[in-house]
């Protein structure tokens, strides 16, 4: 079972309106840029070791991110671009929706979200310098 979360490129229209045909390659620049962007910051968040005491595993409390005892979860984490350009990042594991959301006898310990709070910016910036770059090598050949 997959779970994935759908960046939108509406972000970057002002920044692409009006140009020629280098948009899409701009487009695919920022939102490779800002999916390898939160893969890095979402892999930060899982790295947080579960600490042990005796033989067992002391986990994340209801509410935290997830603690790491395998690093299968975020060894899980995968980006898959859509034909309409946009960028998924989502994890393979199956037990990842049960951690974002929760279950019946088991409180959230949400992880994606977090991370796309936390990566936003610097999603944007990694984006619009990808794009820029694309932009600027469009640039010096019309020249």
């Amino acid at each position: 079972m997959k779970f994935e979360v759908k960046i939108n490129t509406a972000d970057f229209a002002k920044f692409t309106a009006g140009f020629p045909d280098i948009i899409d390659k701009m487009k695919e620049a920022g939102n490779t840029a800002a999916g390898l962007e939160l893969v890095k910051v979402m892999q930060g968040v899982l790295s947080t070791p579960a600490a042990r005491i005796n033989k067992s595993f002391i986990g994340s409390l209801p509410g935290q991110s997830p603690k790491m005892r395998t690093g299968e979860l975020r060894n899980s984490i995968y980006t898959t671009k859509t034909s309409s350009g946009s960028i998924i990042v989502g994890s393979r594991a199956p037990y990842a929706r049960a951690l974002e959301y929760g279950t019946s006898t088991m409180a959230a310990r949400p992880f994606l979200y977090r991370s796309l709070n936390l990566a936003r910016t610097a999603m944007r910036t990694e984006a619009l310098k990808a794009m820029t770059r694309v932009y600027k090598a469009w640039l010096n050949r019309i020249k």
